[in-house]
């Protein structure tokens, strides 16, 4: 889900269903492609699954508790598939973590 200004709120300000809206989107998300793809894995004995966190996930952003959180349940969950270990060799999970970058403004 990206990020934009108005869900830069303080936890403080944050509405009950827009938190769960983005746990729902990212978390849950997440969870039901994996139980959904999983079984189809296993039985071709080979499938990849590459999950989207963020480094928010991991070190979290001020006044983004809802996308951190939900960044950080991303990056749990897909360690959790990994140790797993009865989808045997030929399945991998991973996530790409990706983060803010500087960039020049074409105005210089």
């Amino acid at each position: 889900m990206p990020v934009s200004p108005e869900s830069r709120l303080p936890s403080s300000s944050r509405a009950i269903d827009d938190f769960a809206r983005v746990m729902a989107i990212n978390v849950n998300g997440v969870f039901y492609l994996c139980r959904a793809v999983i079984p189809h894995m296993r039985a071709h004995r080979y499938g990849r699954i590459v999950n989207i966190a963020s480094i928010a996930g991991k070190e979290g952003n001020p006044n983004m508790i809802s996308y951190s959180g939900s960044k950080a349940a991303v990056i749990g969950m897909t360690k959790s598939l990994g140790k797993e270990g009865s989808y045997g060799r030929h399945l991998r999970q991973r996530r790409v973590s990706g983060g803010g970058c500087a960039r020049r403004s074409s105005n210089s």
